[in-house]
């Protein structure tokens, strides 16, 4: 788990380095709640289960990541999804 892998509002599994990379960012529209403050996607749960799905998924079985009809990325991103939602 890298905590802060990325200087962008992104995180992503990679299946390559077996790792759940996250990343941070300036606040941006905050107001004077949040004045230059930063975004680190690491502490959003919601993310976190998100990703973790997927490298669970990956962890299943390693075919699972495979494009082998245009569906199975959707899978991926729809179960991912369902678990944030049910975390």
């Amino acid at each position: 788990i890298y905590p802060h892998a990325l200087r962008q509002a992104n995180a992503y599994y990679s299946p390559v380095k077996k790792a759940l990379l996250f990343g941070y960012f300036p606040a941006a529209g905050a107001g004077d709640h949040f004045p230059g403050g930063r975004v680190f996607s690491c502490l959003s749960q919601d993310i976190i289960a998100h990703e973790t799905s997927h490298a669970l998924l990956d962890g299943m079985h390693r075919r699972l990541i495979e494009r082998s009809n245009p569906d199975v990325l959707a899978f991926h991103e729809a179960f991912a999804d369902i678990v944030a939602l049910f975390q």
